[in-house]
């Protein structure tokens, strides 16, 4: 999961594209605005909110410091 204001005024196709190259296995990656994150508009964003960990609390949990 990506959020970055960079994303802005792009088709999410568009934003896939600028992410392909960072693609490995089977790494998929979700791209929003902070706009898009904060204020869902659709039932896809508002699960993918509740299911989703910030990378901070996520290292916590494995014990990895960054």
């Amino acid at each position: 999961m990506i959020i970055s204001d960079d994303f802005k005024n792009l088709r999410y196709i568009e934003r896939l594209e600028k992410l392909y190259k960072y693609s490995k296995g089977d790494i998929e990656f979700f791209a929003f605005t902070k706009e898009e994150w904060d204020n869902p508009k659709s039932l896809f964003i508002i699960n993918m909110k509740r299911e989703a960990k910030r990378l901070e609390d996520l290292a916590k949990s494995y014990d990895i410091n960054f």
